[in-house]
């Protein structure tokens, strides 16, 4: 049962990341109108935690994997830039 458990624990992140990629994919695919609302919208949610000083939760194994893989992929850094204006 011991070596199954990290098996099972790859597959999860396996699964989790595939959904992330086809996630990336479909919002890709949309107008840029559509994704310029959708960054007003995350922008608000982030003042609204700042607001109100809600604590940030840890990130799991595989959203700092989705994160690396998309900091490899994607020019952040300009992107970043642009989100603190």
């Amino acid at each position: 049962m011991r070596h199954i458990e990290p098996v099972v624990h790859l597959c999860r992140i396996a699964a989790v990341v595939g959904v992330d990629l086809v996630r990336f994919v479909a919002t890709s695919l949309h107008s840029r109108a559509t994704l310029a609302a959708e960054n007003l919208f995350l922008r608000k949610q982030l003042a609204l935690y700042r607001e109100r000083q809600v604590k940030p939760r840890r990130a799991s194994d595989p959203l700092r994997l989705t994160l690396v893989l998309l900091a490899r992929c994607v020019a952040w850094r300009e992107a970043l830039t642009i989100a603190n204006t």
